[in-house]
């Protein structure tokens, strides 16, 4: 029997302990690490086991190569643990920018969760602007105009996040924002909603601070539609960004240009209304065929949360049989019930609008087989 020379039992050490090494630090899962490393350990062992049998007894001392690669294994999984740990919190915080926290957390936990690519599934998407920003823009300077819209996006934004929805980008003052994507989520179209009350909410209450930036009366309006879409990582090989596409998007789009029809703030689509009637206050405001569209849709304004009283209420109701009242060409009729509204609530500038179109119809009739939609003649 001879024993294997200490230069022979240290590159034994060092060899198994680098493939170890190497078979902790690439594969992604755990257990593949811990097969790795059990495979050089059971490879060093009967190799050993193999060069003590036959009539050249070579006997190789396992302690120290054990050692080596019980070392390297511990010491692999340790830097493999923090490299993907820094990697983990800085693609949760990547994905926090678009995402809120929740839904962010959610991926960390299940990454399959974020399937790259187009993949089809009803959603809902919302799309905001500031009206009259154009000649905001012309009246500020560089300085105060984007102080101004970066303390702007910087509230609206969060109300989106804080809503579970995606922000999807920034097109100069407006937000793109969906729901349903990258997670599943069963109140897509509530969430939307709900977002957008609290952007009303909260822009009401910073008037004061908009006002001392410059912008006194600032007015957000809002779209949102709920419709097959597809969303995924879209663009080209030099940047792409994940977004949502498709007849669904545009509309929303469309509708919340279309506010300045009305005066209305919040906007959905009849896809949207029929799913969150039961948890909020809406009135139709109309039934619109926007540009570039040839069927007509039924179009609801977002008032309030359900259960709401006082002018909301009366708001609704009125509007909703003066609305009625105009389908059926009763002019007069409509146009008493539409002055009662605005006798109560002059502000109210849907009803004002509606009264004025009552008006020019009363004048000039559509005709017996007129349909009662509204054609939109600009975006």
């Amino acid at each position: 029997m001879k024993r294997v020379p200490a230069a022979g039992v240290a590159g034994a050490g060092l060899l198994f302990g680098f493939l170890a090494a190497v078979g902790v630090a690439f594969p992604r899962r755990a257990t593949l690490k811990l097969a790795a490393a059990a495979v050089a350990i059971g490879v060093l062992v009967v190799i050993a086991a193999a060069m003590f049998k036959g009539q050249q007894i070579r006997w190789l001392p396992l302690a120290a190569p054990l050692t080596a690669v019980v070392l390297a294994t511990v010491v692999t999984f340790a830097w493999s643990y923090m490299t993907e740990g820094r990697q983990r919190r800085f693609v949760v915080k990547a994905l926090g920018q678009y995402l809120s926290p929740e839904v962010a957390a959610s991926i960390d936990r299940d990454p399959d969760a974020l399937k790259l690519g187009g993949t089809r599934r009803e959603m809902t998407v919302m799309f905001t602007d500031i009206q009259g920003f154009t000649d905001l823009s012309e009246r500020l300077g560089e300085h105060q105009l984007t102080s101004l819209l970066n303390y702007y996006l910087d509230e609206m934004s969060s109300l989106v996040l804080a809503n579970d929805g995606t922000l999807d980008k920034y097109i100069g003052d407006a937000i793109m924002s969906f729901w349903n994507a990258p997670l599943h989520q069963p109140e897509h179209a509530v969430l939307a909603c709900r977002a957008a009350l609290a952007m009303e909410r909260r822009e009401a209450q910073i008037q004061p601070e908009l006002e001392r930036m410059g912008a006194s009366g600032l007015l957000t309006r809002i779209g949102i539609n709920t419709g097959p879409m597809v969303f995924g990582n879209m663009g080209s090989s030099q940047k792409f960004n994940y977004s949502v596409l498709g007849d669904s998007v545009n509309l929303a789009s469309r509708l919340e240009g279309a506010n300045k029809f009305y005066g209305s703030r919040i906007l959905i689509a009849q896809p949207t209304a029929e799913q969150v009637k039961d948890h909020f206050l809406l009135r139709k405001l109309d039934v619109l065929r926007v540009k570039g569209k040839l069927k007509p849709m039924a179009v609801y304004e977002v008032l309030g949360e359900a259960g709401a009283g006082g002018d909301l209420a009366f708001r609704a109701a009125e509007y909703d049989a003066a609305f009625a009242l105009y389908t059926q060409q009763k002019w007069d009729e409509a146009a008493g019930r539409l002055q009662s509204l605005l006798a109560r609530t002059p502000a109210d500038r849907p009803a004002a609008a509606l009264a004025e179109r009552v008006a020019y119809l009363r004048d000039h009739s559509p005709g017996a087989d007129w349909d009662g939609v509204y054609v939109a003649k600009g975006k």
